[in-house]
């Protein structure tokens, strides 16, 4: 059960992430995912064996970052991060949810129709 406090979190990251102010572990392709992801959130790459169970047993399923805490480095084309931030997938659908409503109006203010559902 997500608490009020954070839906209104994700629902501002949700926002942030359309608004360009968010990097999502989403933008790294699958090819080489779990080095990429070590090499964008720096800190994930030195994690003890007792951290990284941890993180591994909160079922992480998304990490992410605001821009404005990027090291100013590039990792294969993205930028690197000094810290992360994780949805599990609870908090994942309710920020996907959100995604798409922001998305939705968006467009209905552009004067266009939405359509299709957003794919990660």
């Amino acid at each position: 059960m997500i608490s009020p406090e954070r839906e209104a979190q994700i629902k501002k990251i949700a926002l942030d992430t359309v608004r360009g102010k968010v990097f999502t572990s989403l933008y790294i392709p699958r090819e080489n995912y779990a080095d990429l992801l070590c090499e964008v959130f720096l800190p994930l790459g030195e994690l003890s064996e007792l951290e990284h169970k941890r993180l591994m047993n909160s079922k992480p399923l998304m990490f992410f970052e605001y821009y404005n805490k990027t090291t100013g480095e590039f990792a294969a084309g993205f930028p690197v991060f000094p810290s992360f931030r994780v949805m599990d997938l609870e908090e994942f659908e309710m920020f996907r949810k959100c995604l798409q409503e922001v998305r939705e109006r968006f467009l209905r203010d552009l004067g266009k129709e939405p359509t299709g559902e957003l794919e990660f």
